[in-house]
């Protein structure tokens, strides 16, 4: 019988049992939640990144509309006065995002004439042909759009436009929205282009930022004296987020200057702040 209660003594409780169970669960949790990337906490680099990315993708969006490829043509006047009527923009061109072509090739195999298609995807944004509202037909002005992609320097967007010239100038039919499938499909090997480039103001955007961050000194004092990691961290933060859109700054003056040495066409579009 002692040995009996002496044994059951030194058996662990369920409390005990329960209570080791919920810790090693709580750690595993903790575990867990600190290896998933959090999106609050993302490197400036990355924030950086998805602000080129929804600007890219915003843009894209509002040329796929009348008006909003319209605000674009307006800042290169001649492609602006080469539409037939602005009060009839749906019949004056056709827009075609991300567009394809098709190309023919004839080849002959034991004496006899085999002609095969190939489809391929063009390395431009959008594609417009100007077209006569009256007549229903294209008058051979096509314009190729190029928007500054993220990440995207001067060599990118010139290498998009000399392979875009490779594709039609071998001769090639538009892949055309159902709409306009009446139309000539034919692609011109002389296209005329226009990139649109993405600028930001580091000044003005360094200036945006410090505003709230004084109210928020002046306002949590105290708070602030008494964390003063979260100051250092916050200060370099702001550092990091400051050369980065410097960066981006002196990206966009190289592209825009180069461009303009090349005798290339090109719009702006001013790039958001966070």
């Amino acid at each position: 019988m002692a040995v009996r209660q002496v044994w059951a003594a030194k058996q662990p409780s369920w409390a005990t049992y329960t209570q080791k169970s919920n810790c090693q669960q709580t750690q595993s949790l903790q575990l867990a939640a600190s290896s998933q990337p959090s999106p609050m906490t993302s490197s400036p680099q990355t924030q950086q990144q998805q602000r080129e990315r929804l600007a890219y993708e915003k843009l894209l969006a509002d040329c796929c509309h009348y008006d909003g490829i319209l605000s674009v043509l307006n800042q290169h006047r001649p492609y602006f006065e080469s539409l037939p009527s602005i009060r009839r923009l749906q019949e004056s061109m056709v827009i075609i995002p991300l567009p394809n072509v098709r190309s023919r090739e004839v080849s002959e195999v034991g004496g006899q004439i085999d002609t095969a298609y190939h489809i391929r995807s063009l390395p431009c944004d959008l594609a417009l042909m100007i077209c006569d509202p009256e007549w229903k037909i294209k008058t051979g002005i096509e314009i190729v759009l190029f928007i500054q992609r993220p990440g995207e320097d001067l060599s990118d967007l010139l290498r998009r436009w000399r392979q875009t010239q490779i594709e039609l100038g071998q001769g090639v039919e538009w892949l055309m929205p159902r709409k306009h499938r009446h139309l000539l499909a034919e692609g011109t090997e002389e296209p005329h282009p226009l990139f649109v480039v993405f600028t930001t103001h580091p000044e003005d955007e360094h200036r945006e930022k410090s505003a709230p961050e004084s109210a928020t000194v002046t306002t949590a004092k105290h708070t602030i004296n008494s964390t003063p990691a979260n100051t250092t961290q916050n200060a370099a933060k702001s550092a990091v987020e400051k050369v980065i859109c410097l960066e981006h700054s002196n990206r966009s003056e190289r592209i825009l200057q180069g461009l303009k040495g090349a005798k290339l066409p090109t719009a702006i579009q001013s790039l958001e702040p966070q």
